[in-house]
């Protein structure tokens, strides 16, 4: 199974990280990597984290491994969303709260949670 999370959705769920500075919410997102390496180390499914880099200055998407989590960032002037909906396939498993993510995940028969 491949796990697509929705990054800074997911952070947002569960924490209350619309305060933080930069510095900050880059500590969360590497909290976040970390329990995901530990999750995976007794359950071998593949992991992709996808963070907005709307506003980066990157005109392509970022790419990183993080302990065999597969790390992106958008691309400038694109968002989270459109990559999460571009690698939304059958068999998938995305978590999202996003409407929009979760309406298109069940069109292309990928789950989510």
């Amino acid at each position: 199974m491949h796990i697509i999370i929705d990054g800074y959705n997911y952070l947002h769920a569960i924490r209350n990280v619309g305060h933080l500075d930069a510095a900050g919410f880059e500590r969360e997102r590497d909290k976040l990597l970390q329990r995901l390496a530990a999750y995976r180390s007794y359950k071998p499914n593949n992991i992709t984290v996808v963070f907005d880099g709307t506003e980066s200055l990157n005109l392509y998407r970022g790419r990183e491994d993080f302990q065999g989590i597969q790390v992106l960032f958008s691309a400038q002037g694109e968002n989270a969303d459109e990559v999460i909906m571009e690698k939304a396939e059958p068999g998938n498993l995305v978590v999202t709260a996003d409407r929009e993510i979760i309406d298109h995940v069940f069109a292309n028969g990928a789950e989510t949670i």
